[in-house]
């Protein structure tokens, strides 16, 4: 190492580093790919069953405000009355 110019140790120097930087873009553009096909594997399984969920949560919000009218109510047209406003809420 000691016959190499400065000159030269410069351009082993930059060349290294440049192959290194070629090696962590290469490295992080396959890390990005997988990250991509995990994330839409994720959006389109799973996220279905997230939004069914919610669905039968809501569901079951507004069979307990129609059910607490019909109990709520004094009488049977109040009942009734009460639910159909119930119903109006959503």
């Amino acid at each position: 190492m000691d016959s190499f110019t400065i000159k030269q140790k410069l351009i082993i120097a930059f060349n290294i580093l440049i192959i290194l930087f070629v090696l962590d873009g290469i490295f992080s553009e396959r890390t990005l790919n997988h990250v991509n096909q995990t994330s839409t594997a994720i959006a389109t399984k799973h996220v279905q069953s997230v939004i069914d969920a919610s669905q039968v949560a809501e569901s079951m919000i507004e069979y307990r405000k129609d059910e607490f009218a019909m109990v709520t109510g004094a009488s049977f047209p109040y009942k009734i009355y009460s639910s159909q406003q119930a119903h109006r809420l959503r």
